[in-house]
């Protein structure tokens, strides 16, 4: 049976998922959720507290557009003798889908930030239609499938949730959480970011802003691998041993295994990198993700691709 593609759209700059653990494994599905969730939570709160422009400034014309709040609820019987209630809400730009049946459990949203964007919500809402086709796809073959072997079928799901994270004059930062679940003992947990360049309205992948993944990577390595063993060990209660043979003591490679978000503090321009990291990625499942800032010292900013140099700022 074919396999829906976890890493869901290309149109997440970096997407890091998590593995599917054995059947036997008793791990709660929520709880890991939830903290992926809250890590998503806390990086949008830490962007609070500089001086963050509301993007309703830079885009009046689309915000008018949008500007009326709208909300609709319906419950139908369908598609293939599914039953499912559903729920779509949009407020200036926002938009909210829910769906829920027997079958497959899918909610999608992004923020008004990203809404009042056109060409950026068109994007966001194709990747809606293409995750939720996907979803419907997959869990079809598989309840076909659990039916032909004489197995309980679990309803797949979907949950993908884009934050906006920094939103200046030239640039909007945004954050993605998605969830999956296909029937095993728990769920899986995916980071993503986007940037849009609002001058040439279109996204950017925000390791293309620096000279290449490796001098990023050069750049914060020390710092990185310090700032996670500090929350291992705090997870863990008891000092990281870099040398033992335990795979979840080494460190990873801050780019490649993690999910690049540039923010800003001054609203501005970027002068701090968040990582976000997955379960697995740095630690067993039961850790959950983790997340890791760093300021853009003279190093980070010394890697930056010299046309992106106007985007940064050292951070004070």
């Amino acid at each position: 049976m074919k396999k829906r593609f976890l890493y869901g759209s290309m149109m997440a700059a970096i997407l890091v998922a998590g593995c599917e653990m054995d059947p036997a494994e008793t791990a709660p599905q929520e709880g890991a959720r939830e903290t992926a969730q809250a890590s998503g939570k806390a990086l949008k709160d830490n962007d609070l507290d500089g001086t963050r422009p509301s993007s309703a400034d830079t885009q009046k014309s689309a915000s008018e557009a949008d500007a009326t709040a709208k909300a609709s609820a319906t419950a139908t019987t369908s598609e293939n003798g599914v039953s499912s209630s559903a729920s779509e809400s949009s407020a200036d730009g926002a938009r909210a889908v829910a769906e829920k049946s027997d079958l497959y459990d899918f909610e999608y949203s992004y923020p008004a930030e990203a809404g009042k964007i056109p060409t950026l919500r068109s994007k966001l809402d194709d990747e809606l239609d293409q995750e939720r086709e996907a979803l419907k796809s997959d869990a079809l073959e598989a309840r076909s499938d659990a039916k032909g072997r004489g197995f309980p079928y679990n309803a797949y799901s979907v949950n993908v949730n884009w934050e906006a994270v920094s939103d200046l004059p030239g640039w909007l930062s945004l954050s993605k959480l998605e969830w999956t679940y296909s029937g095993g003992a728990h769920g899986n947990s995916v980071f993503g970011s986007m940037l849009w360049d609002k001058n040439k309205d279109r996204m950017v992948a925000p390791v293309t802003l620096f000279e290449s993944p490796m001098a990023l990577t050069d750049a914060v390595r020390e710092p990185f691998c310090e700032a996670l063993n500090q929350q291992r060990a705090e997870k863990r209660g008891t000092p990281i041993v870099t040398d033992s043979e335990d795979i979840f003591t080494e460190c990873i490679d801050p780019v490649e295994s993690s999910a690049l978000v540039p923010v800003s503090s001054n609203g501005r321009t970027f002068d701090r990198l968040t990582f976000l990291i997955p379960p697995y990625a740095a630690g067993p499942y039961a850790e959950g993700s983790y997340e890791v800032t760093l300021p853009v010292t003279q190093a980070v900013f010394d890697a930056v691709n010299p046309d992106y140099s106007a985007a940064f700022s050292k951070r004070r």
